[in-house]
């Protein structure tokens, strides 16, 4: 039997999932200010929103192959 996405996040122990959720947010800033950085530090000036659309495509990327 296949569950679905709310029924996932009804059985799950809410506390846990509140702090991976408040604790994806400031990684993922991170993540997006090291590229915008790097990028910058090999004089590709990038603004700050492609930065975070780029990281956000290789996340997806990254979970996808």
């Amino acid at each position: 039997m296949r569950l679905g996405l709310f029924t996932i996040i009804r059985r799950s122990d809410k506390l846990l999932l509140a702090f991976c959720v408040l604790i994806f947010g400031p990684i993922t800033l991170i993540s997006i200010c090291r590229w915008w950085y790097l990028l910058r530090a090999v004089e590709i000036p990038i603004p700050f929103k492609e930065a975070f659309r780029l990281t956000f495509i290789g996340f997806f990327f990254n979970s996808a192959v």
